[in-house]
């Protein structure tokens, strides 16, 4: 006797059941699509998010209606539509600015903060005078240096690039001697001057020069230097200078 056959409703109800979540996963899926396009639509266009507002933060230098001038926003300019890569070139022209962000803060207020560019030194080329950061890039024409900010005085070819870093080796030689002299803490430095044999002579707050000749062994020749120094304390007060162009044969000359 054959056993009867089981029935097949249960599994094609299942499969029923199935299809239904499925139709309503889908409704629901563009239904959320619909409305995200709707909502995009609404921030694009809605004069809510237009912006109304600027905010700087950073600047010390630069004056905020430079800076302004500069994003070069339409009055009605929505703040989801702006290109904030292209307002941060804009800003980023003025070479005093040294990095730019940008901020949305809801519903209409755009934050500008920028980072400027601080003087590590000045350079000296052919009397024109230009404040340069830590990077070595010129970033301000100046009629004299601040303070406390060490001269670098070499011929540098061509002319000075405001924001673009400067190449020219004799620049190179004249920061490299700046470097070292930092790195070993020995001297304060007044001026470093790199003549046309690409000479070098340093010029110490003290009063007093270190004349040292070409870059070769030019650590050696400091250390030197510093050591002539701590053997005669009174050289700070009346030296004229140390000549290090021939350091096996170091000379010394005071003050009259």
């Amino acid at each position: 006797m054959r056993g009867r056959p089981r029935p097949a409703s249960v599994p094609r109800r299942r499969h029923r059941k199935r299809r239904v979540i499925n139709v309503k996963r889908l409704i629901l899926s563009v239904l959320l699509i619909l409305l995200a396009v709707e909502v995009t639509v609404a921030a694009f266009t809605s004069p809510w998010f237009s912006i109304k507002g600027v905010r700087f933060a950073g600047n010390e230098t630069i004056a905020s209606k430079d800076i302004r001038r500069q994003l070069d926003l339409r009055p009605d300019a929505n703040i989801f539509r702006i290109n904030k890569r292209a307002i941060a070139r804009r800003v980023m022209a003025n070479p005093v600015v040294k990095e730019v962000r940008l901020y949305r803060r809801l519903p209409d207020t755009l934050v500008v903060r920028i980072e400027e560019r601080k003087p590590d030194l000045v350079l000296n080329a052919r009397g024109a005078m230009y404040e340069v950061d830590s990077a070595g890039v010129p970033f301000r024409a100046v009629k004299h240096a601040k303070a406390g900010l060490p001269v670098l005085s070499c011929k540098a070819p061509g002319r000075v690039v405001l924001g673009r870093r400067i190449r020219a080796s004799s620049f190179g030689t004249a920061r490299n001697c700046l470097l070292l002299v930092r790195e070993k803490k020995i001297f304060q430095v007044a001026e470093i001057t790199v003549d046309q044999n690409n000479d070098l002579c340093l010029n110490v707050r003290d009063g007093f020069q270190v004349k040292l000749g070409r870059p070769e062994q030019l650590s050696a020749k400091l250390n030197m230097a510093v050591r002539i120094v701590e053997q005669i304390p009174e050289f700070r007060q009346r030296g004229a200078y140390i000549d290090l162009t021939v350091p096996e044969a170091p000379a010394l000359k005071y003050r009259e």
